[in-house]
């Protein structure tokens, strides 16, 4: 199973003051880091950029730009989804990536990058509803989206929450940072916390 780990802390006092509540004003500067730990073999590697005001699709979209040098798309939507006879709304979260391949981002030929300008404009399409939806089925949205494309759906690979939160481990990854990087991840008196 795939591993993934993330998390945000929510000031509820500064939220619920807040008239207007983009991911901006949310979020205020931060960073967003992402470490890559490969299953088999290779090097684990880390890439930070900060938080973008457009939201995480768009930071992440820099960290494959500025670290991968491989043209990325991605868009995410969530929503609160509601039963029938549950008062509490359960949270569902979707997203879509597109991504060149590196063998086509070597390559570089004009013919290329206009594909994937175009399939691009195409992924901007979807709505955050049919990211959500849970009876629109993802080789029906990629259909709707690519179908004068050839389109692949890959088998579907589980996915949970992982993290490996001893504290040594912590330590040694926060060793990595610079020290101004560090400064940045800090809570305002100035301690580092994980959970």
């Amino acid at each position: 199973m795939r591993g993934v780990r993330g998390y945000a802390r929510l000031d509820k006092a500064r939220f619920e003051a807040l008239a207007e509540k983009d991911f901006a004003r949310l979020a205020g500067k931060g960073a967003l880091a992402i470490t890559i730990e490969p299953k088999v073999g290779g090097k684990t590697y880390q890439g930070i950029v900060e938080l973008s005001p457009e939201g995480i699709g768009a930071s992440a979209e820099t960290y494959f730009s500025q670290s991968e040098q491989l043209p990325t798309v991605i868009k995410l939507a969530a929503s609160p989804l509601y039963v029938a006879g549950d008062k509490t709304p359960h949270w569902r979260a979707g997203g879509i990536m597109l991504q060149m391949t590196p063998d086509a981002a070597k390559a570089g030929t004009e013919s290329r990058s206009d594909d994937f300008d175009r399939l691009s404009i195409l992924l901007k399409t979807v709505e955050d509803l049919e990211l959500v939806d849970t009876s629109l089925a993802p080789e029906t949205l990629l259909w709707r989206l690519f179908n004068e494309d050839e389109v692949r759906v890959q088998p579907p690979e589980p996915m949970g929450f992982r993290c490996d939160c001893d504290a040594d481990r912590i330590a040694t990854v926060l060793k990595a940072y610079a020290p101004e990087e560090r400064a940045s991840l800090a809570d305002p008196d100035g301690i580092i916390r994980a959970s």
